[in-house]
């Protein structure tokens, strides 16, 4: 099924019966990089897979596209649906379904968070992890340029490897290759946009119970963000994936889902913490 939320630049597919759990996607990807959770989730859940707005298959929408923009059409498709969400993002999604989660309340009943990043607030990281993306900017323009004299895989492999690892493009799925080369085009609205940076004071807004998950390989700036989300967020925990990195959720498809499924059912923090594999005993 697909369907259209009120503010038609969105697009989303429905899977699934149950109660309501979206699915945000992060930088250069869209409804489809959700693939590898899709059965999992969607036994239990009516799940919604987005694409934000510019993002494929709404191309021609980026003109309007920024985070602001992306959390308000979020904002405007939880307050739309029948019942409270569940909500996940990752990465750039992981900072939308943030915002979102803040500005939503008691309509979002649960949030996960794998790896949220992108634009922090002014000392968000603190003295120390303030330089931790400082070279960011050079190697997003670089990745643009390519992909504007249209090398796009060029371009992406550029700025994943560098922020990544080398090697890391070429050991991605062809199906999420080309998914990236799809969206490309976004780069532009990337580097432009600054809206809606990660902040702590609207993480203390949240009021869904959270789950954040980590890679054990990841860079360290996003086991710094979930450091400090840790601790301003009200009601929270976080699970590692062993020999997992930022795109775990499709290297590590099983490790995720079986995190995902076991905070879906245990509900609150009190219960075990997780061991040593980031999975609760």
């Amino acid at each position: 099924m697909n369907a259209r939320t009120p503010d038609p630049p969105m697009h989303a597919v429905k899977t699934g019966d149950g109660p309501p759990f979206i699915l945000v996607h992060g930088a250069f990807s869209d409804l489809r990089v959700w693939g590898p959770q899709l059965e999992a989730l969607s036994t239990a859940y009516s799940v919604i897979s987005v694409s934000l707005r510019g993002y494929h298959p709404t191309q021609s929408m980026i003109g309007g596209a920024s985070a602001e923009r992306h959390v308000e059409d979020l904002a405007g498709l939880i307050h739309c649906l029948p019942e409270p969400v569940v909500l996940a993002g990752h990465s750039r999604g992981g900072r939308i379904a943030l915002e979102a989660a803040a500005r939503c309340g008691d309509r979002v009943a649960k949030l996960v968070l794998v790896e949220p990043g992108g634009v922090m607030e002014p000392g968000f990281l603190g003295p120390a992890g303030s330089a931790a993306g400082q070279t960011g900017p050079d190697i997003r323009r670089e990745a643009q340029r390519l992909i504007a004299a249209g090398s796009p895989a060029a371009g992406l492999e550029a700025y994943i490897d560098f922020g990544h690892g080398a090697g890391t493009w070429k050991r991605l799925p062809a199906w999420f290759q080309a998914m990236a080369i799809d969206n490309a085009h976004t780069i532009d609205m990337m580097i432009a946009d600054t809206s809606v940076p990660i902040s702590r004071q609207r993480a203390r807004m949240v009021t869904a119970d959270t789950l954040m998950m980590a890679g054990s390989k990841s860079p360290r700036v996003f086991h710094q963000t979930i450091d400090v989300l840790k601790t301003v967020l009200p009601s929270n925990s976080v699970v590692t994936i062993d020999d997992g990195d930022h795109f775990m959720s499709l290297l590590k498809a099983a490790e995720v889902n079986e995190a995902i499924g076991v905070f879906l059912d245990r509900g609150t923090r009190s219960e075990p913490a997780p061991g040593p594999s980031g999975i609760p005993p």
